[in-house]
């Protein structure tokens, strides 16, 4: 399965068009065994079946992850929002 990582808790999932994993979020997500060791998942992504993440710094919180990280591929970057693709994607 093909899902999006959604890293902030606040940001609404319902307008994305695949599935997603949100570990935490506004009413307590905590959809993986990792619960909310970011680490942990960012290891498991391919298991998870993880191809896209979305981050997002809102409300004057910065990112989480950095710019330029081993196996992912920053393809779109506007203010406060960026999306990875995994490489090598799940299958």
């Amino acid at each position: 399965m093909r899902k999006v990582l959604v890293l902030e808790p606040l940001v609404p999932t319902y307008y994305l068009e695949k599935d997603y994993l949100k570990p935490v979020g506004r009413f307590g997500e905590e959809n993986t065994a990792a619960g909310h060791d970011l680490g942990a998942i960012l290891s498991n992504l391919s298991a998870l079946g993880i191809t896209h993440i979305l981050e997002c710094a809102y409300m004057g919180n910065d990112f989480r992850l950095p710019a330029q990280r081993s196996g992912l591929i920053l393809v779109q970057e506007r203010e406060g929002q960026r999306i990875y693709r995994v490489s090598p994607a799940p299958y």
